[in-house]
């Protein structure tokens, strides 16, 4: 709180401050970097490219049934931490589709990375490298392990839904469509999934290079 301006006029004030205590907590660490993850920062990435210097961001790309069906999970189970913005299946679906909208028209940004879910869960190493080398941090075998063990520090207490972080890498989704949604829900969840959208996040990192090859062309 000592970093934050008293009498702040801009919003880069607060931000330099911001990113200044970010900075220290990395730095006490003996760490060079920080990684911010909230997810519903991705509407404000405009913003965030224009008041933090050399940011880099990483998209993960999840399948709408089974991402849309997980987030209707917690917004049910846990309402008063999740808000009013999961509560109905419509909701859901609407922040899925508009979700992988921004990211989809971040393709091609050299400052933004897309990757598919399931190739991560599938070969986490050569995600891993390929996601370093496009951050700019050294690759360390141990991320592979010893990830359960830095998320334990992390994960508030009433954050039960992030449990998942603390097994080993597999998909956390998978499923979930037919678990949590009776077929009334899964077949509204699939009427209102623009096709385009679908295909998208199912596609391979390789195919969306050469979906923004085409579309830069």
């Amino acid at each position: 709180s000592r970093l934050l301006p008293r009498a702040a006029v801009f919003v880069r004030q607060y931000s330099e401050a911001f990113i200044q205590a970010l900075d220290i907590l990395a730095s006490d660490q003996g760490k060079f970097t920080w990684i911010e993850k909230t997810p519903g920062h991705l509407r404000f990435i405009d913003r965030m490219e224009n008041l933090v210097e050399r940011a880099r961001f990483i998209h993960v790309l999840r399948p709408g049934p089974d991402n849309i069906a997980s987030l209707y999970e917690v917004g049910s189970r846990y309402p008063e931490l999740w808000g009013d913005g999961y509560r109905t299946l419509d909701q859901c679906v609407q922040r899925w589709v508009e979700d992988i909208q921004l990211s989809r028209d971040c393709l091609g940004r050299p400052t933004h990375r897309l990757v598919n879910y399931s190739e991560l869960v599938e070969a986490p190493r050569q995600a891993l490298l390929e996601l370093c080398d496009f951050i700019g941090v050294p690759f360390e075998s141990n991320m592979l392990t010893h990830y359960m063990t830095v998320a334990e520090h992390l994960i508030l207490k009433q954050e039960t839904w992030k449990s998942s972080v603390l097994e080993p890498i597999r998909n956390a989704d998978e499923s979930k469509f037919y678990k949590i949604l009776n077929g009334e829900q899964r077949d509204f969840v699939l009427s209102h999934i623009p096709e385009d959208l679908l295909k998208f996040a199912f596609s391979s990192t390789e195919q969306q290079k050469s979906h923004a090859d085409i579309s830069h062309h």
